[in-house]
């Protein structure tokens, strides 16, 4: 309710990020993904680099969420700006990783 434009702080973002958390513990994962959207919102508009914990852990809980939506594009989109941002080593990629070899998926790795 408090986020405004002009007045915006990264705490609000981390806001919805936890709030998509809780939305995607009771399996609302149409309502999961429109915290974390607005989450990006709030970052884009607000960080010009894109580097930092909050924004690597929105992107891992991106990814995790499209397997769990079985859409491959949004796990794909946000497994590669982990990669391209983040790393190969950075451990929110490996733990992406490794929810995905849980469920037997192949992990993304043919634009590395």
């Amino acid at each position: 309710a408090l986020f405004k434009k002009n007045d915006e702080h990264a705490i609000q973002g981390f806001s919805h990020i936890v709030l998509g958390e809780i939305y995607e513990n009771q399996n609302n994962f149409l309502y999961a993904m429109e915290a974390y959207k607005k989450a990006e919102g709030i970052y884009n508009h607000i960080f010009k680099d894109i580097d930092g914990a909050d924004i690597s852990y929105l992107y891992k809980n991106f990814a995790i969420l499209g397997e769990k939506l079985k859409d491959d594009f949004i796990t794909q989109t946000y497994f590669q700006l982990l990669l391209k941002h983040f790393g190969r080593d950075h451990f929110r990629t490996q733990e992406v990783v490794d929810y995905l070899e849980s469920k037997k998926r192949q992990v993304p790795w043919s634009k590395l």
